[in-house]
């Protein structure tokens, strides 16, 4: 490990504790401490242009001529509160629900897994079934087959899932110990609602244009959204890791007063520029997919969509890769190119129980964003039926969105922690045994790390 890396907080937070003796500092001496600001740059492009869109909103909301706003040859005054409010409605719907989903999940751990399990493979199932009715019996035999595989798979890891459900209970444990984690989460969700009011007033008066919108004007949107959204949900993964990653190499030692509110500190500051870093290649990716894909008048649909699979293949495995990079800026402090090569490092010599537990995790994350979402797009659907000059679809998408965008963010502390615990067990499983005997058993048991 190199001079410069250093783990967030574990020799500051030994002072602050005051755990001064010799075997605490040598135990940890291998841990750098270190006060440099990591990929400044992108923190200062990042900065710069959350202040480009707010002023850009700001000067369309009060440049109005004679009394009429931008929006005048597209929607009422009405029409425009209405919407409005029915957005602001649906982050509350979200973030309530996303309340549900923790009191859940805080009291069944291996229970959620599983349904999750039952439920995608039900799904495909239910597709499959659906596509034999209709005559498309290609799509119906590639579901089938690939139902079969997944269950295969599900029951080929059946240990591991014991193992994944363990590392739930350990975050709900600690969780529990730091609520501060999820205190900051809901920050962070409040923080995407009002950037979600900002970025949808900019979108909706470029697009009250009719579609005289320019390819970089598109772009910038795309840009911002994606961007903003990453920052925010890696910011929040940042500081949950920090927190985790302190009480799995110190609580057998001693633990600082508030290790969440430091590794909130050092995301938001010293590892702001390296989210911020990292977060740009998953909105670049993003955005240049949704151009592709938005070209529906397009001669050439199959290369179109051939791009767009690809590009999606590209932004999950760049989604992927980003957790474990982000783990490691979390745990030393590293800058995000730093951090990148030894998440490379740990993949190759741990790649498959990554890969499987990543899917688990993920899987169970992934259904509770998307219930939340199907209930709030539900939910905005039957508002705007209401309603028989506004669009039910263009209100549902949008309310779906929301709904899924905000529990991605709070929902992250259980991914967050799950892959921190994971990422410190692989790299010293012994803390562990030395500090819980009966825990590091059941790991033992489950799993053959």
């Amino acid at each position: 490990m190199e001079d410069e890396e250093f783990i967030y907080g574990y020799q500051n937070s030994l002072l602050e504790s005051g755990i001064k003796s010799d075997d605490d500092i040598t135990y940890h001496s291998k841990f750098h401490s270190s006060e440099h600001y990591r990929d400044w740059p992108a923190a200062v492009l990042f900065l710069l242009h959350i202040i480009t869109v707010i002023i850009i909103a700001f000067t369309l909301a009060f440049s109005q001529e004679d009394g009429k706003s931008n929006f005048d040859h597209l929607f009422t005054h009405e029409q425009r509160v209405e919407v409005t409010q029915m957005i602001l409605v649906s982050c509350l719907i979200g973030f309530s629900l996303c309340l549900v989903w923790l009191i859940i999940i805080s009291t069944f751990a291996l229970g959620i897994i599983l349904i999750a399990f039952l439920i995608f493979v039900g799904f495909n199932l239910i597709c499959s079934v659906i596509a034999f009715s209709v005559g498309q019996t290609i799509i119906g035999g590639l579901l089938l087959a690939f139902v079969l595989v997944i269950s295969i798979y599900f029951f080929t890891i059946r240990k591991h899932i014991q193992f994944s459900s363990l590392l739930f209970k350990l975050v709900i444990r600690i969780v529990r110990l730091y609520p501060a984690t999820i205190f900051f989460a809901i920050v962070i969700s409040f923080v995407q609602i009002i950037w979600l009011l900002i970025w949808g007033y900019l979108a909706v008066n470029a697009f009250s244009r009719g579609n005289v919108v320019s390819k970089f004007e598109l772009f910038f949107l795309f840009i911002s959204l994606f961007w903003t959204t990453q920052v925010l949900q890696n910011t929040v993964h940042t500081t949950v890791a920090g927190t985790v990653s302190t009480w799995y190499f110190m609580h057998q030692t001693g633990m600082p007063l508030n290790p969440t509110l430091s590794s909130w500190k050092r995301a938001t500051s010293y590892s702001f520029g390296s989210i911020c870093f990292g977060s740009l290649f998953i909105a670049l990716i993003r955005s240049v997919r949704a151009i592709a894909l938005s070209f529906r008048n397009s001669e050439n649909r199959f290369l179109r969509l051939l791009i767009g699979f690809l590009l999606g293949l590209l932004e999950q495995g760049a989604l992927y890769f980003n957790i474990y990079a982000f783990t490691q800026v979390a745990i030393y402090g590293k800058s995000y190119i730093s951090a990148s090569v030894d998440a490379w490092k740990l993949m190759k010599s741990r790649g498959l129980d990554i890969l499987i537990n990543h899917d688990i995790v993920s899987l169970v994350v992934l259904l509770m964003c998307v219930v939340s979402g199907l209930f709030t797009a539900f939910c905005g659907g039957i508002w705007a039926s209401q309603h028989h000059d506004i669009d039910v679809r263009t209100v549902s998408g949008m309310c779906f969105t929301v709904g899924f965008a905000i529990n991605g963010v709070i929902l992250e502390v259980f991914e967050s922690g799950v892959t921190c615990l994971f990422v410190c067990y692989c790299e010293d499983s012994e803390i562990l045994a030395e500090s819980d005997v009966v825990l590091f058993s059941k790991f033992r048991e489950s799993t053959n790390i």
